[in-house]
C-alpha cells in the first residue's frame, strides 16, 4: 500500500495533521516576526532628522510577475534630492519598504503628491544622511492581523487535535 492509502486509511493521519498545524504556527510566527523588525524600523525613524527636498524626476514602473498568478504591479518611483552639512544626496524610494500597486492609476496616484520641482520634507538617519525616507510611517497595524491569523488557526487546531487523543 502507497503512502497515499496509508494517509487515507489513517496511518499516517495523525503525522499529516501534526505537520499541517505546524505549518500554519511557523508561517504565522515568522510574519509576526517580520512585522515586528518593520515596527522596529519605523520606530527608529522617529528620530530621524529632517530637512528640505526636491522632487527631481517620477516615474510608474511597471513589473510584470510571470507564472500561474501572471500579473502586473506598479511601483511609484520618486527620485530626490537633499542637502545634509553641505553635502547634495540623492535617493529613490518612498518608505523603507518599497511596495507596489495593483493598477497604474494608484501608483500614479500616489506620484501626484510629489510633483517634479516640487519642495518636499526629506527624513533622514542622522548617523548616516545617504539614508533616507520621504514618509517616516511604514508600519500597518493591519498587516499583524495576517501573521496572527495563521498563528491562531495553528495553535487552536493543535490544541484540539492533542485534545482529542489525551
Amino acid at each position: 500500500m502507497g503512502i497515499i492509502g496509508r494517509i487515507r486509511d489513517g496511518e499516517y493521519g495523525l503525522l499529516l495533521v501534526l505537520f499541517v498545524f505546524s505549518v500554519f504556527i511557523v508561517a504565522g510566527s515568522y510574519m509576526l516576526y517580520l512585522d515586528y523588525q518593520t515596527y522596529l524600523t519605523d520606530e527608529e525613524m522617529d528620530t530621524w532628522e529632517s530637512t528640505n527636498g526636491t522632487v527631481t524626476a517620477t516615474e510608474v514602473r511597471t513589473v510584470h510577475i510571470s507564472g500561474k498568478g501572471s500579473h502586473y504591479e506598479y511601483y511609484p518611483d520618486i527620485q530626490y534630492s537633499y542637502v545634509v552639512d553641505g553635502e547634495v544626496h540623492y535617493d529613490k524610494r518612498t518608505a523603507p519598504i518599497d511596495g507596489y500597486y495593483e493598477t497604474y492609476d494608484g501608483a500614479d496616484s500616489c506620484l501626484a503628491r510629489y510633483p517634479v520641482g516640487g519642495n518636499i520634507t526629506v527624513y533622514y538617519d542622522p548617523d548616516d544622511s545617504s539614508e533616507s525616507v520621504l514618509d517616516q510611517d511604514n508600519f500597518d497595524a493591519s498587516e499583524v492581523l495576517w501573521a496572527v491569523l495563521p498563528l491562531t488557526i495553528g495553535m487552536l487546531g493543535l490544541m484540539y487535535f492533542l485534545h482529542q487523543f489525551r
